[in-house]
């Protein structure tokens, strides 16, 4: 009797095990609801490095970005960290009806110390109009310095003529810059170090090297292209240009300071680069030069 009981004791629990089962309903707790946010979030492309010049403009921009564009919309923008209260930053950023981008313009005071970094920190004051699940969020932290500028009086002209200083790092510069069809060209570098400062060879053919120059940013580049023929031993080589620099009108006449490198032609690495570390004591050439 006592196994019996025991028995039929098990019977019950089970059946009731199964009764509880049959009552239990699964669920499923829904993510946070997202809908009618308007998923508004700052640009992945937005510098985290900005330089302002002051003497050009003391403003920059941050591109805001949102999905729905049925209406106009202003969104109130939330200071996070304004260092020494050098941003002047709207209370809002406006949306026009149709448009999934805005600007939000941002005044950097003239009092900022020049080259000195100041943090900005920024994020949208209430959550409706975010998207937490969106790859782009709705914070900005970046960092923003006045850059020292000088600017020409007459743009890209006050560069034409010829420039004294040191070429190709230590020889002396025989470079000339020309206006031609509103591009300014460069000719004469690395023309000493190339012929009797250093690889004592005879050019031949000379190019016509086109700078590209940012009047705005103060800086200069050279596209990699054609400069020389040269010839040494008997034998003719073809060589090209590229490089990078800068200009200043902040002395007594304008100056540049252009790194660059000499390749032969259709190697994907450049003759200062290939042999300098070992050889030179030196990866680029420098032009260190001012307007004569």
């Amino acid at each position: 009797m006592k196994i019996n009981n025991i028995y039929i004791t098990a019977l019950l629990l089970i059946a009731a095990l199964f009764v509880g089962c049959d009552e239990y309903e699964d669920t499923v707790e829904a993510s946070p609801s997202v809908e009618g946010t308007k998923a508004i979030r700052f640009a992945d492309e937005n510098p985290t490095d900005v330089k302002v010049y002051l003497a050009i403009d003391n403003t920059f921009s941050l591109t805001i970005k949102r999905d729905d564009v049925s209406s106009a919309l202003d969104v109130p923008v939330k200071v996070i960290t304004n260092e020494e209260n050098m941003f002047s930053i709207p209370a809002n950023v406006s949306f026009a009806a149709g448009e999934n981008t805005a600007e939000l313009s941002i005044v950097l005071s003239p009092g900022s110390v020049i080259d000195q970094a100041y943090d900005i920190e920024l994020e949208f004051a209430d959550e409706y109009y975010t998207n937490p699940y969106k790859v782009e969020i709705p914070t900005y932290s970046g960092q923003v310095t006045q850059i020292y500028y000088c600017p020409l009086d007459n743009g890209i002209n006050d560069l034409e003529g010829s420039w004294g200083g040191t070429d190709g790092t230590h020889w002396q510069s025989t470079i000339t810059t020309a206006l031609v069809d509103g591009k300014l060209t460069i000719s004469g570098i690395s023309e000493t170090m190339i012929g009797p400062g250093f690889w004592q060879e005879t050019i031949t053919e000379r190019g016509t090297v086109v700078v590209d120059v940012n009047i705005a940013a103060g800086t200069i580049s050279i596209p990699r292209q054609y400069i020389y023929t040269a010839l040494y031993d008997g034998e003719l080589s073809t060589y090209e240009i590229k490089g990078t620099g800068v200009w200043s009108n902040c002395e007594a006449t304008p100056t540049m300071l252009i790194e660059y490198d000499i390749y032969y032609e259709g190697d994907a690495v450049g003759i200062a680069g290939n042999y300098g570390a070992n050889n030179l004591g030196y990866t680029v050439f420098t032009a260190d030069i001012h307007l004569e």
